[in-house]
């Protein structure tokens, strides 16, 4: 009995992103599992993954996946053209300093058709969204500006003032409320700076997306107080980022 063909395909341990092109820079990525790249064997993927520039290995690690059933279900039913279930076989030549300019060809089909008349509408409708976006950089330095000059006066207060323990935790309550504005403020802005600073490439490759998810999940790390944040792990507030 005819052993059944494997497919194969290059992806992040998350199996998130996927390379699409053997052109191994940071443009070859794809969010798209249908865009994904197809080997009929792990041989050259094992050679790509090997000479993954660094602007790609950041988003791995990348490995080696193997095709399932349904996975093939889906890349018929997507916008790669397979037929019954084998990739068109195109011949590409690539060259590698790493293994002294070795020369292979890889069966691959990478095609994508282009509605360019549909993507121009798209970008002529992100377009004042975005332009909204930027304009309230302005005014976002002013409101933070003023919430910088809030917590100097609380901090005054607390310096040139004598109070009792209530009045303690009432000051320490505004500190924190006007330090969760500033935080908002601040995160606002880095949005702005993100999307006034993103290339086509970042775009295309996932990175911008990556860069506004982080912005959710940063970590304050203590400059010279270890120990008081330390006995305060068990204390964290819900939903604010440290």
């Amino acid at each position: 009995m005819k052993a059944k063909q494997r497919y194969y395909y290059i992806a992040n341990h998350k199996n998130t992103k996927f390379l699409c092109s053997t052109a191994v820079d940071i443009s070859s990525i794809t969010h798209e599992f249908q865009k994904a790249m197809i080997f009929k064997n792990d041989v050259r993927p094992r050679q790509i993954i090997r000479m993954l520039p660094k602007a790609i290995q950041k988003y791995g690690p990348f490995e080696i996946h193997m095709f399932k059933d349904d996975e093939m279900e889906t890349m018929t039913s997507g916008t790669t053209t397979l037929v019954e279930t084998k990739p068109v076989i195109e011949s590409v030549e690539m060259k590698t300093s790493i293994n002294l300019q070795e020369k292979a060809e890889v069966k691959v089909e990478c095609k994508t058709e282009f509605n360019y008349e549909e993507i121009k509408n798209e970008l002529n409708s992100f377009a004042p969204k975005l332009k909204s976006i930027i304009n309230q950089q302005v005014e976002l330095k002013k409101e933070l500006s003023n919430i910088d000059i809030e917590i100097q006066d609380i901090l005054h207060y607390i310096e040139f003032h004598r109070f009792s323990a209530c009045e303690g935790y009432k000051l320490a309550k505004m500190l924190q409320v006007a330090r969760d504005k500033r935080r908002v403020i601040k995160n606002k802005l880095e949005i702005i700076n993100i999307f006034k600073t993103s290339t086509c490439t970042s775009i295309s490759s996932g990175h911008l997306v990556n860069r506004l998810d982080s912005i959710d999940n940063k970590i304050y790390k203590p400059r010279i107080l270890d120990e008081l944040f330390e006995n305060g792990e068990n204390k964290k507030r819900e939903n604010v980022n440290s």
